[in-house]
Formats: C-alpha cells, structure tokens, sequence
C-alpha cells in the first residue's frame, strides 16, 4: 500500500508535527494489517467480495447480444461496480469480519483491499501454454502502403494520437517528466494553427514528421498481421494485440531509435550534449505503452472488416475529428448548404466580405445560381461598377465571381446605400 518517507526533523515546527502525525498514521495502519492478515475471517470476506463481483459481472450482461454488445457490457458494469461500492455494504462486512471500530485508517484499508479484489478478479495470470502468449519478435514482412485518401486520414490520426498526449491525456499529464515528453514530441512533429474564418473557430492540427509517421506504419503493418488471427482469439482480438504491441522487441527497438533522433534533434537545436536530453527508459517504456494504448482506441479503417470483434468505432472526439477534416478536405459542398441569403449581412461591407469566402468554394457558380435571383445578380454587377443588361445567370454569375475572387470593391454610391441589393 506504499510508505512515505518521513523526515526525522526539518526547521519548521508545524512540518515536524504534520510529520509527526503521518508517521503515526502509517504505523497505526501496519499495526492494523499486521492484527487481521492471518485471520480466517478475512480469507472468508476476500473470498465473499469475490463472489459478489463475480455475480455482478455475469448479471451485467445484456441477454440481446448485438454488435456493440462488449462496449455496452462494460460500461454496465463499471456503473454497477460503482453502485456497490457506494453502497457501503462491502465495508460493514469488513467491520463485522474484523471486529474493529470505525475509524478513517481502517476504511482506508478496507477500500483498498477491495480495491485489491477487484483488480485480482480480472486479472489474467499467463502460463506457457496460454493462448495469449505472444511472440515478442514478430515482423510484418511488408510495411503498408495506403492509397493517397486513406494515407491522409492514417496521418490525421497520427496527429490526433499526439495531440492527445500533449493537449488532453490526463494519465500522461500527471506524468513527472510530461514537460520533457511534450519537448521531444515537438521535436518530432509540428503543430499548425488555422483560422477558419466561417466558423469563426482556432483550430490546432498537428502534423506528423516523418519519422514519427513511419514507426506508426510499422505500428499498422504489425496489427494487421495480428489480426490474421481473428479466428483464432474471437471477441479477445483486440486485447490480445494489445499484449503483442506492448512486448514486440522489434516495435520498442524502433521506438527507441525514434527517441534518439528526437534526442539529436534538441540537442543541434539547443547546443546541449545529447545524453541531458535523452529520455530515461522508464519515460520511454511509459509513453510507449501510452501511444498504444490511445492508437487501439482509434479502431482503423482497415479493422472494419473484423467489425462483429471491435465493440466501438474509436472514441467520440476522434470520430468528431475525423468528420470536421473529411468536411475541410473533400466535402466543401457541405458546408455550402449554409450557403443562404439571410446569413448575409445587411452591411455592404461586411456582406462583400461574406460573398468573397463563398466564391472560393467548388460549387460556387451552381449554388449562387441557386441562392440569387436575377436582379440581385445585377445589383452584385452594379455595386462593382459593371452595367450589364444580360439577364441570363449563367452570363452574370461568371463575371460576379471574377470579381469577388479579385477582391474588387463596391463602389461608393453602393456602400452609401447601407444595405445589400437596395
């Protein structure tokens, strides 16, 4: 249950006696164990606490077993697990098992023994002949090659798994050595600020060096050899990858190579010998197993075909994500539906701005066809100085996105009107 290290006297008096108190604390708490580990009652309430966890799995089934049913399953569970822990049952069966009065050392210790439980009551012990033993120096003979479409969204991804670590991973976060982590992460890629100026948002992307983005290849390569074995393993595919990943030689040999080019990297930048800027083994083998851990949630493209084994589509601001870049890179025309005459605002100028952003879309000739009537199609062409007496779209609408892609102004007399198309 761990132990801190009390100092035996400092210059502070009140440090002395807060120190004081947790030395007592934790000796109450050693005496504590010590008096109730050899008893048959604990043996006994280990062994209840067991059971009961086990009934509370096995209840937290759903009886329809649909394709997300795993995902659905575990989260049933955690709120059901949570449930009985705030009952507060499990703690007075420790008190009548022990014998012992209410006191915050003893909750303590009980909380953290059915802590204990829990954690033991899932957890697999591995034997050498278990299915889940892997092969720790397992090499994909070919690294993938995506088509063009599907090698943009792979590094979006890539970058979503660093923004992750760097922006919003509260496990690396709380990290001791986070600050260096995010140093040699930078080192390694880029980040790119954007203004989207329809939607009036800062957007920050970060894009993958090429380093980076080639271990994560090997990453991909590996998991879909991985997944040959589907049949094999059923529902426990993904956990199974999982182990593989974490303990494949080859995979964390890359992975330290890619830290020792981050390492040269800072040190050209900064003029410091390299070894001050290395991570320690530790940071490394945490972060390793973080990256994995944030990339199995991503749920590829390339994994659909297993879909009746994967329980969720990836997380939901990665799926958010993914759809705000297919709508920036290939589907403009979703945006243009918005494209209506009461989004214009009634300021000559300020409605100039408005039209000059929907001129540079794909579409824009069709949809400010669609949008605009005839006169006001004339009115655009007078307001920049054009007396055409055309009265067919197809002649006006050319020679109106000319202009605003040139960012030609309206004329005075224009402006002076205060209002579009008056």
């Amino acid at each position: 249950m761990g132990k801190i290290k009390v100092p035996s006297k400092s210059n502070n008096e009140n440090v002395d006696q807060e120190n004081c108190k947790i030395f007592q604390l934790q000796e109450e708490r050693q005496d504590f164990i010590k008096a109730i580990f050899y008893q048959d009652s604990i043996d006994k309430l280990l062994q209840k606490w067991q059971d009961i966890i086990k009934k509370i799995t096995f209840e937290a089934i759903s009886k329809k077993k649909k394709n997300q049913w795993l995902s659905n399953w575990n989260s049933h569970l955690e709120t059901c697990l949570n449930n009985y822990q705030c009952s507060g049952i499990w703690y007075q069966d420790f008190i009548a098992a022990t014998k012992s009065n209410n006191s915050s050392t003893q909750r303590l210790v009980a909380y953290l023994l059915f802590e204990k439980v829990i954690m033991f009551t899932f957890k697999r012990i591995p034997t050498p002949n278990d299915q889940f033993s892997t092969n720790h120096h397992l090499v994909p003979e070919k690294i993938i090659v995506l088509e063009p479409e599907e090698a943009s969204k792979f590094s979006y991804i890539v970058g979503w798994v660093i923004y992750k670590l760097t922006k919003n991973d509260h496990i690396t976060k709380s990290h001791s050595e986070f600050e260096s982590i995010c140093v040699h992460l930078k080192a390694l890629n880029s980040e790119q600020v954007a203004y989207e100026q329809d939607v009036r948002s800062q957007i920050t992307n970060v894009i993958p060096g090429h380093e980076f983005l080639e271990f994560m290849y090997k990453m991909e390569s590996l998991v879909l050899l991985l997944f040959e074995k589907h049949k094999e393993f059923g529902p426990n595919i993904l956990q199974y990858i999982h182990n593989c990943l974490l303990c494949n030689l080859p995979l964390v040999e890359s992975f330290n190579t890619l830290f020792n080019i981050s390492s040269q990297l800072l040190s050209i930048r900064e003029s410091i010998n390299t070894e001050k800027q290395e991570l320690k083994n530790d940071v490394k083998k945490f972060l390793y197993e973080r990256i994995i851990t944030i990339y199995m949630k991503s749920r590829q493209k390339s994994w659909r075909r297993f879909h009746d084994l994967i329980p969720e589509k990836g997380t939901s601001s990665l799926r958010e994500n993914l759809k705000s870049m297919r709508n920036d890179t290939q589907n403009l025309e979703n945006k243009n539906t918005s494209m209506k005459k009461s989004n214009i605002p009634k300021d000559p100028l300020l409605g100039l701005a408005q039209l000059q952003i929907w001129a540079q879309l794909n579409n824009a000739e069709e949809l400010f066809s669609k949008t605009f009537l005839v006169i006001e199609l004339q009115w655009l062409l007078w307001a920049f100085g054009v007396n055409v007496n055309d009265k067919r779209k197809k002649s006006l609408i050319p020679l109106i996105l000319e202009h605003l892609k040139k960012g030609t102004s309206f004329s005075k007399e224009a402006i002076s009107k205060g209002e579009l198309f008056v």
